[in-house]
């Protein structure tokens, strides 16, 4: 049915898929997929939803800028107020493209707020 060859081939790509899991998780990538989660949950989005915000509204890997922040120690609100200009990027990212949906229109006000916190914490107000 299927060559030596084909096997081995099979082989060498679950070895590889099961040592990238267990690298991601042990590097943090895995952990810092799940803070986002926990992030999600506190703004009262999908998990999903936000996970598309943040990769659309940041430069980079957002698993690595969720590992960062987590790194820090900081609140979950402290966390989203930090998150605030990248969230308000990806929102505006997702709706250019996608037209007004009910998931991103009920996001927006969440984003302004954490936006306003930010800009008044870090005196960045008028900068946007």
């Amino acid at each position: 049915m299927f060559s030596t060859g084909t096997w081995v081939l099979v082989g060498w790509a679950v070895a590889i898929l099961v040592l990238w899991r267990f690298v991601s998780k042990r590097m943090g990538l895995g952990k810092s997929r799940a803070y986002g989660n926990i992030l999600a949950e506190h703004l009262g989005w999908e998990k999903d939803f936000f996970h598309s915000v943040l990769d659309n509204g940041v430069n980079g890997p957002s698993l690595m800028v969720l590992d960062s922040i987590e790194q820090m120690g900081v609140t979950l609100h402290q966390a989203t107020v930090m998150l605030a200009p990248s969230l308000a990027h990806g929102l505006n990212k997702l709706a250019s493209r996608s037209g007004p949906q009910a998931i991103i229109e009920e996001a927006k006000p969440i984003v302004k707020s954490l936006l306003e916190e930010w800009e008044a914490q870090s005196g960045n107000q008028g900068q946007k």
